[in-house]
């Protein structure tokens, strides 16, 4: 879908949305999201690869070369060291943690992998005619709406795409169509603790899906955060998928890796940059894992999301010839207790049944 020598005319030429997101059937509004996030994904992976390309690996060569090892190596070897961590990090399975226990304690009839925006889709209570719109609701402690919305922007918008606070003209379709706004509580059908977006044109079936590289090969995927079980999706997901060092929500601690923003993006041709970008911590992992070819363990739950080599996705992740394994650990999760005789029973039949239905291989882990 995107390559370095393609030309995004197309995109700058894409005109700006004038239907309200609510007059749009079901269709039309999955097709404007296909459309809208392939040239998205078009435009970020030129911008990377050709106009920051040179940038990203120079830097990359010079985080290297302060490593003890990198001192004492010329260009020549450290270029090496960053051909070598692109080719790892390129092999390396593209995993969604999950919690086996939500997912297979009763039989997983879904269809497909969506993301909050998507899921938070309602029909609402309107006289004459069916609407359907994205109500959101506010999320737990951990993972507040406000902030989720903020932070999604700020990894998917690039500075220059805005100019005083506005989309750039060639860029405005992608304001109407990927940005949702303030939100704020609705004026229609409302719900305790419901809030809507204030831009009437945001599609939220144009939204990302969240990723993540096992570079480390670690044995319960890339991070127990999300759960101790995870899916490993089909290669060909990471061509396309824009990647992060570091989880792109949460801690935004000085140095933790994790307070980033669209300028910080990589993409899979420029994989090994990501080592530029990264946080100490996740540099040392990084190393151990692409030089040193070493297997990580889980990491200690107080620092896995700066240890995230996060990637998303903006394309649909229909299950069924998607998913190239499931791996089911019975290791409860964190504040649950340990799963019952019969419900890990219940977990393996439904997993068995669901890796089945969507021709993925299945495997069980401590």
């Amino acid at each position: 879908m995107a390559s370095p020598n393609m030309n995004p005319g197309g995109w700058t030429r894409a005109a700006v949305p004038t239907t309200n997101i609510t007059d749009q059937s079901a269709r039309v509004q999955t097709i404007q999201a296909r459309v809208v996030q392939h040239h998205y994904v078009r435009a970020e992976l030129r911008e990377i690869n050709i106009r920051k390309g040179d940038a990203l690996v120079e830097a990359t060569l010079a985080a290297l070369k302060q490593t003890p090892q990198g001192r004492k190596c010329d260009r020549v070897q450290l270029l090496h060291g960053f051909h070598t961590m692109t080719s790892r990090l390129q092999l390396a399975d593209l995993t969604i943690n999950i919690k086996a226990a939500k997912w297979f304690m009763t039989p997983n009839n879904y269809s497909s992998y969506t993301q909050m925006y998507e899921r938070a889709v309602r029909p609402l209570k309107v006289p004459g005619r069916p609407v359907h719109q994205m109500r959101l609701t506010n999320g737990d402690a951990n993972n507040p709406t406000h902030l989720r919305v903020a932070a999604d922007a700020k990894a998917t918008f690039r500075n220059e795409m805005m100019t005083g606070g506005r989309f750039a003209p060639q860029f405005g379709g992608i304001g109407r169509v990927m940005n949702p706004g303030n939100l704020a509580a609705p004026t229609v059908d409302a719900q305790e603790g419901e809030l809507e977006a204030s831009n009437p044109y945001f599609n939220p079936r144009s939204k990302q899906v969240f990723a993540a590289l096992n570079y480390g090969r670690r044995p319960h995927g890339s991070t127990v955060t999300y759960g101790h079980s995870y899916l490993v999706l089909n290669p060909k997901f990471k061509t396309n998928a824009i990647y992060f060092a570091g989880d792109t929500f949460g801690n935004t601690a000085p140095d933790c890796g994790m307070n980033v923003s669209a300028n910080d993006q990589i993409s899979y041709d420029l994989l090994g940059a990501i080592y530029a970008k990264a946080s100490h911590h996740l540099r040392q992992n990084i190393y151990k894992s692409c030089i040193l070819n070493a297997t990580l363990p889980d990491a200690i739950p107080s620092e896995e999301l700066q240890l995230l080599l996060e990637a998303h996705l903006f394309e649909p992740l229909y299950f069924s010839g998607n998913i190239q394994k499931v791996v089911i650990s019975e290791t409860p999760e964190v504040g649950q207790p340990q799963p019952t005789p019969q419900e890990w029973q219940n977990i393996q039949i439904n997993a068995r049944a669901f890796a089945s239905k969507h021709g993925a291989r299945l495997a069980f882990v401590d």
